[in-house]
């Protein structure tokens, strides 16, 4: 495996949640693709467009994001990540933070990686 494409896409990776935490609906909407899939750990299905106005408004309001035991697998143009996150987090006034396991897959487009999909599963067993 190419360990320059790994750290290129554990930067991007890193600005994103940087931005995220941050509540920078700009500089998130950049490192995302036009067409992102977001899988909610309510399993609601969200776009680019959506995130952003929700990052915004404050709607989706991030406290804190930490994370843990990432791996980084790239294959040709597209980067799939895995990792564990604990979120501290409010969706419209409702708690959603907690501990989840996400994927996130990156692809590399016009020579930079932005974010296609992510999924956030609840992680409900001690550990």
């Amino acid at each position: 495996m190419n360990e320059d494409l790994v750290q290129e896409v554990k930067a991007v990776h890193d600005e994103r949640l940087a931005a995220f935490r941050a509540g920078n609906a700009q500089k998130f909407g950049q490192l995302v693709a036009d067409n992102l899939v977001y899988i909610s750990s309510m399993g609601m299905l969200r776009n680019k467009p959506e995130i952003l106005a929700e990052l915004a408004s404050g709607d989706l309001n991030i406290l804190s994001v930490q994370t843990e035991d990432l791996n980084v697998n790239v294959y040709e143009g597209t980067a799939v990540t895995t990792y564990r996150t604990e979120m501290a987090a409010s969706f419209r006034g409702q708690d959603r933070g907690g501990r989840f396991r996400t994927t996130a897959i990156y692809s590399k487009h016009s020579g930079r990686w932005e974010l296609v999909l992510q999924q956030l599963t609840r992680i409900t067993l001690p550990g």
